[in-house]
């Protein structure tokens, strides 16, 4: 029966220092704007759906649901993001963008743009399509319930 192989050839391994490079490079990047990665998510997520309860936006941004109360708490006192109270929705505020939020997340799409261009230069476009329709498979397997 053969070896394992060494840590280094696990394909998990390889997809955390992946992720870890990208989420440092990401944060030295988006710091120009005075935000970190998960809240960059934040502002994306709630440009692409506008009005998300917080549980969903905690769902969508891989954080937990107090995680994502500090975020929105720190992005609404500094004029990013505002709650509207809506009676239909009981205790959950909806999020969503300010004018300032809206104009610092597209700024920040072009830098988020240019290190996952960076990232994936070693790649050609057909395989860059192929790794990400691949992670997804990865991602939708682990996701399944059996």
């Amino acid at each position: 029966m053969p070896a394992d192989p060494p840590f280094e050839q696990y394909v998990g391994y390889q997809l955390k220092r992946a992720q870890h490079a990208l989420r440092t490079e990401m944060d030295r990047s988006l710091n120009f704007h005075g935000l970190t990665t998960p809240q960059y998510v934040v502002l994306a997520a709630l440009e692409s759906y506008p009005g998300i309860s917080s549980a969903e936006l905690a769902r969508r941004s891989f954080v937990t649901p107090q995680t994502m109360f500090r975020i929105v708490a720190g992005l609404t006192k500094r004029g990013l993001v505002r709650r509207k109270e809506l009676p239909r929705h009981g205790r959950e505020l909806p999020a969503d963008l300010t004018p300032e939020g809206l104009s610092k997340v597209r700024a920040c799409h072009r830098r988020a743009t240019k290190v996952e261009r960076r990232m994936l230069a070693p790649l050609s476009r057909v395989q860059r399509r192929t790794f990400a329709r691949l992670l997804q498979d990865c991602a939708e397997a682990l996701s399944e319930r059996h």
